[in-house]
């Protein structure tokens, strides 16, 4: 597949690749603001997947579809079963209408106690984040 970037000709691999590779500088702002490596790894994960077509969802969907020699309905069957049991496990807390509410409201009070607090608007906001991501390049 070939796709027109900016009047540039080029596959949509290649395209993707640049996208990952333009999305590394992201992902590693979001692990040095939450002390970890998780965005870029997550971000290296998915493109492997680019790399190896293999690893896609629908790939692994098709090779257990033709390991099991099923169709899809009885693996969607079988998935949502195996799903069920996972949840069925989980620890569920059932909370009424009026939980509901009370956490939304404490949700409200705690954005506008965050919101008094702050000292820029939201204009500053994204002049103070932009100039910090160019002066990162």
């Amino acid at each position: 597949l070939t796709l027109l970037n900016e009047q540039q000709s080029m596959g949509m691999q290649e395209w993707a690749l640049q996208i990952f590779d333009d999305m590394q500088g992201v992902a590693l702002v979001l692990d040095e603001a939450n002390n970890n490596q998780k965005y870029s790894a997550a971000l290296a994960q998915e493109k492997q997947k680019l790399l190896d077509v293999s690893l896609t969802p629908s790939a692994r969907i098709l090779t257990q579809l033709l390991e099991q020699q099923t169709d899809n309905g009885t693996l969607g069957l079988s998935l949502a079963e195996d799903y069920k049991n996972q949840l069925m496990q989980a620890d569920y807390v059932f909370m009424d209408a009026e939980e509901l509410a009370m956490h939304a409201h404490h949700s409200i009070e705690k954005q506008k106690i965050l919101e008094q607090q702050d000292s820029e608007s939201f204009d500053e906001f994204l002049v103070n984040y932009f100039s910090k991501e160019n002066s990162a390049e």
